[in-house]
């Protein structure tokens, strides 16, 4: 070969190698870029927006984003989608969060009412009167509304528990995946997030429906659900970083508004969609290509239907699987969702054993009274639901404002703090109830009762309860109730109270006269509270009475006379409700003697014994109730006689138409629940019956025997309304004697 082909054969050879060399280098730089690309990943954010119960569809979502191991790095949400959002952030897995909603009372957090079991034995004694639901506050002499229709005790402990379970963080970018929470600013109408501070503070605040709940207290900020300023907050997620977005819509829709028959839930939805849905349009259309829009269908699901969580689940379930092409450039490697599943955890353990118990109360009350309501053992894992009891009863009291509570963990060692702040305002309140009890014969009685009662008047917590009372039974009356040592166990009560009543004596069934009864009396108390089931109680008192010959044949002692003497009595009382009690005892046991030197112009003495008890099985009572009563002296006035008839208490007969000075009844009833209604506070229950009752009066020297009993009974339906207990009843009695009574108000 010539050197001028060698030449040339080189040349072509390096022109090869360098485009060869060229390809290569390019290649390789793009797999370069390509990785580089793969390791800088967009930051996601997974969106969660407001919707009440409907937000169990979130739950389904997180589902199918873990079965394709996508990991957020930031979680965003509103209302309810904070909760399920600060939840799994912290460390909850989706199967957790499903087992929290779908058994939750939430009928309970969105109550601050206490069972009437867990009451103090005090105010169980506010049922003695039958008042219907719902009182006036007054701060000082001036009337005013609260700001919300719950009062958000039972909600704040509730979050704080799950806070409480969840994390001592109060960096919400220290949870395992980084969290905001977004609340509307009452001051300005703007989003506030929450990035740092107190887990249930900021779920609380996001949640703070406007009319429901009061709104949250953030410094010098208050604050209610997000949901009127973003309920979908893509744009918070933006301006908090996130490049990308899985953003999960649970909203209701804004469906057409009954034109007819729109009940209290309807107007409540109503009112959450219009506060929603003009922002939560607006976010939508902040959503970018590359974004995933999840919207289950949830037709038919209210943001209220908390008992269909498993059916919302698997609404939100199935739209995420729909869009698994779109989430799955989402999803992790290997190495990085071993590590954050290695993070994704709730506080250890040993965080909620508890190594110190402070109390920090600012109401006024005495430590030691707030101190004693609480207890909680040292060295051991917190009870939180035995806490919450504590603390529900402690609200129960109605002297405090919104008590808190939290786990401090510092320095290996956990202190609960519990703040019991003064109550602002609404230490005063007003309640009325109405009663009536007809029997369409001509037989009406009623009355309208308002009881005031002042609470925490000194650092024992005396209480003045004052009761105005007209109709058939009139009734003027002022109590003092101090408890004397800080455990609320021993107590003083002076009353005084004026009463006037009226009382036909019947003869063969027809009633031939009609008395007015009235007394002025005062009374001394004194006892001991045993726990909140009973209570001894002794006491002297001095009275006025005069009775006094309305219409109709003289038959009792007219005129008037002077009582006084000392008493004692012994109350055990253990029942769920006052009236239709499903389950516990109600005992009563008491016993006077007159005295000369309290005024008493005759001598006498009387006792009295009733004791009742319920059981149940499924929606089905049966309540027994045995009573006895005797006047053990020679005279006989109107004051010291017993009565029986009415609906109840021998049903044949008019009310009070059998009166003496003994008396006996047995009494044995059986009834269904029928209805059964909670709505926060509202409580509807309606039953249907039949009692079988029989008794008698007796004069001073008539035998007790079989032969001299009277027999009753009869069939009856009624219901616990907010307005007090509702019944019709039919009653029958020997001899072909029949009544249709209806009771509103009273209990039976």
């Amino acid at each position: 070969m010539s050197g001028t082909a060698l030449r040339t054969a080189a040349a072509v050879a390096a022109i090869a190698i360098g485009l060869l060399v060229s390809s290569t280098g390019s290649a390789a730089a793009q797999t370069a870029t390509d990785a580089g690309q793969e390791a800088r990943r967009p930051k996601l954010g997974l969106v969660l927006s407001g919707g009440g119960a409907r937000g169990a569809a979130e739950i389904g979502a997180l589902k199918v984003l873990e079965e394709l191991h996508i990991v957020p790095d930031l979680i965003v949400g509103t209302s309810i989608g904070s909760i399920v959002g600060g939840l799994y952030a912290t460390g909850w897995s989706p199967e957790e969060i499903e087992e929290l909603l779908k058994t939750m009372d939430w009928n309970k957090v969105f109550s601050d009412r206490v069972d009437r079991r867990e009451r103090t034995f005090r105010r169980k004694q506010d049922d003695l009167v039958v008042l219907i639901q719902g009182k006036v506050n007054f701060d000082g002499l001036k009337p005013y509304l609260p700001p919300g229709i719950l009062g958000g005790q039972s909600m704040e402990l509730f979050m704080k528990s799950l806070e409480i379970r969840s994390t001592g963080e109060t960096d919400f970018n220290a949870f395992p995946i980084p969290y905001r929470a977004v609340a509307t600013n009452l001051n300005t109408g703007e989003p506030l997030v929450f990035a740092r501070g107190s887990l249930a503070t900021a779920m609380r605040a996001s949640m703070a429906i406007p009319g429901l709940f009061a709104p949250v207290e953030y410094g010098d900020v208050r604050l209610s659900d997000g949901g009127a300023v973003a309920n979908l907050p893509v744009g918070i997620a933006r301006a908090q970083g996130a490049e990308a977005v899985i953003a999960v819509d649970i909203s209701s829709p804004l469906d057409p508004f009954p034109q007819k028959s729109a009940s209290f839930l309807d107007s409540i939805s109503r009112m959450n969609s219009l506060l929603t849905v003009s922002n939560r349009a607006e976010d939508v259309g902040r959503l970018k290509p590359g974004d995933v829009f999840i919207q289950p269908d949830l037709t038919g699901l209210s943001f209220l239907a908390f008992d269909k969580a498993a059916e919302a689940v698997a609404k939100g379930y199935e739209a995420a699987r729909a869009k698994i092409s779109e989430l799955k450039r989402f999803s992790a490697s290997d190495e990085e969702w071993a590590a954050f599943r290695a993070r994704h955890h709730r506080r250890s353990a040993s965080d909620l054993v508890v190594s110190t118990v402070r109390v920090e109360n600012t109401s006024g009350l005495d430590d030691r009274l707030v101190r004693q309501a609480i207890n909680v053992p040292v060295g051991q894992p917190l009870d939180l639901p035995a806490l919450e009891n504590q603390l529900l009863r402690l609200n129960a009291m109605n002297v405090f404002g919104l008590i808190r509570d939290g786990l401090d963990r510092t320095n290996g060692r956990s202190e609960l703090v519990v703040t019991t702040p003064a109550k602002e305002r609404g230490l005063g309140t007003l309640q009325a109830g109405i009663s009536l009890a007809a029997d369409f014969r001509g037989e009406t009685n009623y009355t309208v009762t308002l009881v005031h009662r002042l609470l925490a008047m000194n650092r024992l917590n005396g209480e003045w309860e004052n009761i105005v009372q007209f109709g058939s039974v009139a009734v003027l009356a002022s109590q003092f109730y101090q408890p004397l040592d800080t455990g609320q166990r021993w107590f003083v009560a002076p009353l005084v109270e004026a009463r006037r009543e009226l009382q036909g004596v019947w003869v063969d069934g027809n009633r031939v006269s009609l008395y007015s009864l009235q007394r002025e009396q005062a009374r001394l108390g004194f006892g001991r509270v045993l726990g909140n089931w009973g209570q001894v109680r002794v006491g002297a008192y001095t009275a006025s009475n005069r009775a006094a010959l309305e219409i109709g044949t003289p038959v009792l002692s007219d005129g008037g006379e002077h009582t006084g003497g000392v008493e004692g009595a012994f109350r055990i009382d253990t029942l769920n409700s006052t009236v239709f009690p499903t389950e516990g005892t109600l005992l009563t046991a008491s016993y006077d003697v007159s005295l000369d030197s309290l005024g008493a112009d005759t001598s006498y003495h009387t006792a009295f014994v009733s004791a009742a008890h319920a059981w149940t099985k499924g929606k089905n009572t049966v309540e027994a109730l045995l009573q006895a009563g005797s006047n053990f002296d020679s005279q006989t006035t109107a004051f010291n006689l017993f009565r029986l008839g009415g609906l109840g208490r021998l049903s044949g007969y008019a009310e009070n138409q059998l009166i003496g000075p003994r008396m006996g009844l047995a009494r044995l009833m059986y009834y269904r629940q029928l209805v059964r209604l909670n709505v926060s506070s509202l409580r509807i229950r309606a039953f249907a019956g039949a009692s079988l009752e029989t008794g008698n009066v007796y004069a001073k020297e008539q035998p007790v025997s079989w032969s001299t009993v009277r027999w009753s009974g009869g069939p009856f339906v009624g219901a616990l309304t907010p307005i007090g207990p509702v019944v019709l009843g039919f009653g029958f009695a020997e001899g072909g004697l029949t009544r249709v009574h209806l009771v509103i108000g009273e209990r039976f």
